[in-house]
């Protein structure tokens, strides 16, 4: 068997690594799967990358397929023991605790099963197999190269909020395929995000994941501070795809801003959760509306499903208004961030709320507030269809109405003499365009002519200035209407996808000299110029192409060594070997030819079988020196499709 890096698990000879420039040391923690141990008789498991509450995560090589993997392995912390210089059997900590790990064990495989299904889906990670071995069980994923959001934070700082909608796009898509299987997450933070080398960003770790049905309704507790929302508190709380809607917002908050979101718990009597404008964060006012809405305590005043949320977020990037019927959103939110508020709603909300003194605000139950059976008007609205099938997910709460319909109606004024204003209004307008009317025909009768142009245009303007002055009063005093138009639902829009775009990185470029650039972008160019590593043969640097999106390939074009001239192709090195790496964890080896010296600038085709990817990632193995120099270049390199 061939000799693996245990930290990156690329072919190595020797002991160090020349890809992630590590010794290969061996993770020598007893309750871990030993490194070098083969599961599944084909599964190569190498070092810890990860471990949880559930489960622990290995870097791992499939050799049946020659691709780097990751290992799931069920091992609840608390619940299990190993040791593995005796044995990598897993075994119960008491006989007590034996029933819970069984029951999880079942829990772990039949999630697997059902995230199985998702294949290809690009937010989420893929599964490939599941199986049972050393008496717990093991999920083999895909191996993604890059690091969680969390490090990506600490590394880069806050993310642009109009970034972070576009990256969090493709995961609200998933979730939302998901959710339809019955499957909710439960464990999203940015600990559990990668951010990939491709610029792109999936979800991980499905170790918290569980089913919501009207049938199950006791769920296990799973929190993670600041990104779990009030319900995952409670053992029987009420958790479905709302609860993955605040853990989403929760980790593009913490991108935004930098911050981690108050505790749910701590916000239910008093929510000091400040919106990103307060914290000096420049973010579009339909953005702040969705992310807020998102991250509402209750679940009755929060976003309901990742098919709204994402409707909404696309909605957001175009800078579209939205608004958000919710009691407590409105409460929290300051006025001037609604894109249509109802001042009228606001002042009667805030009545309500003043109106009670301490002792009484005391013991209103904070819920009962929220979900509109409590003293606060939160049934004021009349509920419209829902056309876009969130209803499926909602509770039916007398009062609730999706975010996308008709404006909200106004309050009742409570003035006495509130009914005699419309009569006023309406007495006041008759014989004002009763007098303007008469102006007129007075006019056309004493000149005997046409009217006037100019004065039928001012006396239409007159009619118009006061029509709008007299709504504005009625916007003030007058009763709702009973029977409010509906409008008519509108398909949410396409969501914004910007044309895609290949560029280039390297290990290493070799610095300009006499006014030549060896950057790796030089590759697609094809004008003579290559790329160069830095120091060295160039054996083990490696250049990559990044689409920009995933697309299918089955081929790359490569002019292999300097080829800007007789004399530099015949002194500069050229690869013979190659290592093609795919953003999916594939790889294939290839032999590169070393054409002569006449032949330097032809395309050499190296074929393999056609590849979903993202990526494409060239790692020189082997080199035939050059007569001069050691330095091994390559001048273009291109993926051919099917």
């Amino acid at each position: 068997m061939s000799h693996f890096c245990y930290s990156c698990m690329n072919e190595i000879d020797g002991s160090y690594c020349p890809y992630c420039k590590k010794e290969n040391s061996i993770d020598s923690v007893v309750y871990r799967l030993k490194p070098g141990t083969i599961l599944n008789k084909k599964i190569l498991v190498g070092n810890c990358i990860g471990e949880g509450g559930f489960g622990i995560t290995y870097i791992g090589r499939d050799l049946t397929l020659d691709r780097r993997v990751a290992v799931k392995e069920y091992f609840p912390n608390g619940y299990v023991n190993r040791n593995n210089n005796v044995s990598q059997l897993v075994s119960a900590s008491t006989d007590n605790q034996a029933s819970f790990f069984q029951k999880g064990l079942q829990n772990f495989l039949e999630e697997a099963r059902k995230i199985a299904k998702l294949t290809n889906v690009s937010g989420i990670v893929d599964v490939r197999e599941y199986f049972e071995e050393n008496g717990t069980a093991y999920i083999i994923m895909e191996y993604l190269d890059g690091i969680n959001l969390s490090v990506y934070l600490r590394q880069n700082g806050i993310i642009k909020p109009e970034t972070i909608f576009q990256l969090m796009l493709p995961i609200t898509y998933s979730l939302q395929k998901m959710h339809e299987e019955g499957i909710i997450h439960r464990d999203i933070s940015p600990d559990n995000i990668m951010y990939l080398t491709d610029g792109t960003l999936k979800l991980t770790d499905f170790g918290s994941a569980r089913y919501f049905s009207n049938a199950q309704k006791e769920m296990s507790v799973v929190i993670k501070q600041g990104y779990a929302p009030e319900e995952q508190y409670s053992k029987n709380g009420d958790q479905g795809p709302w609860t993955d809607v605040y853990g989403l917002c929760a980790t593009m908050y913490k991108c935004i801003t930098g911050k981690t979101p108050v505790d749910a718990i701590d916000r239910i009597r008093q929510d000091t959760l400040m919106p990103p404008s307060e914290l000096g964060i420049q973010i579009p006012e339909p953005m702040q509306i969705t992310l807020m809405y998102g991250l509402a305590v209750f679940k009755n005043d929060r976003c309901k499903s990742m098919q709204e949320l994402s409707y909404m977020m696309e909605k957001a990037l175009a800078n579209e208004n939205i608004r958000v019927e919710s009691a407590d959103f409105y409460h929290r939110i300051n006025q001037t961030m609604i894109a249509d508020g109802s001042t009228a709603f606001m002042h009667d909300f805030d009545n309500a709320i003043n109106s009670q003194n301490s002792t009484e605000r005391q013991q209103v139950d904070p819920q009962s507030v929220h979900r509109g059976t409590g003293s606060y008007p939160h049934n004021q609205y009349t509920r419209q269809p829902d056309p876009y099938g969130y209803d499926r997910y909602r509770d039916s709460a007398p009062g609730y109405q999706p975010p996308y319909n008709a404006p909200p109606q106004v309050p009742q004024n409570r003035n006495k003499n509130s009914n005699k204003t419309p009569i006023i209004i309406a007495v006041t307008v008759f014989l004002c365009v009763s007098l303007i009317a008469g102006t007129v025909i007075f006019l056309f009768m004493k000149f005997d002519t046409q009217p006037n142009e100019e004065i039928i245009t001012t006396a239409t303007e007159v009619i118009t200035v006061y029509e709008t002055t007299a709504d504005n009063n009625r916007n003030e005093v007058a009763e709702p209407d009973p029977q409010p138009k509906k409008t008519a639902p509108t398909e949410p829009p396409a969501p914004i996808k910007k044309p895609a775009k290949t560029t280039a990185s390297a290990s290493g470029t070799l610095d300009e000299q006499d006014g030549h650039n060896y950057k790796p972008s030089n590759v697609m160019s094809n004008d003579g110029t290559c790329w160069c590593p830095k120091e060295g043969s160039g054996v083990g640097e490696w250049i990559r192409l990044d689409f920009g999106e995933s697309k299918q390939i089955n081929g790359l074009d490569i002019v292999n060594g300097y080829a800007g001239s007789e004399d530099q192709y015949k002194n500069n090195s050229k690869a013979t070997k190659i290592k093609i790496e795919f953003s999916n964890g594939d790889s294939v080896t290839q032999a590169l030819s070393v054409k002569s010296v006449g032949d330097r600038k032809e395309k050499q085709h190296v074929s393999f079988s056609s590849v979903t990817t993202s990526s494409v990632k060239i790692t020189i193995l082997s080199i035939e020196k050059g007569k001069e120099y050691e330095d091994t270049c390559i001048t273009y390199l291109s993926e051919t499709t099917p």
